[in-house]
């Protein structure tokens, strides 16, 4: 999602907001949908395990 606001800027900012909103009145697959996340695919399982090794690599560069 975060990624979403980054490139797709306000029209994903606002999806995300309307996500919140919603809070738990949906279950999480429902919320997820909402955000234009499709957790039934693998790919943002994939995406959000690369940007934490991404994370962790620019950490292990900076000792």
């Amino acid at each position: 999602m975060a990624n979403a606001v980054s490139e797709e800027g306000a029209s994903a900012a606002e999806r995300w907001v309307e996500v919140l909103k919603a809070g738990g009145t949906k279950k999480p697959l429902e919320l997820a949908m909402m955000a234009g996340v499709d957790m039934a695919k693998p790919d943002p399982i994939r995406e959000a395990v690369a940007y934490v090794g991404e994370l962790v690599d620019e950490v292990v560069r900076s000792f």
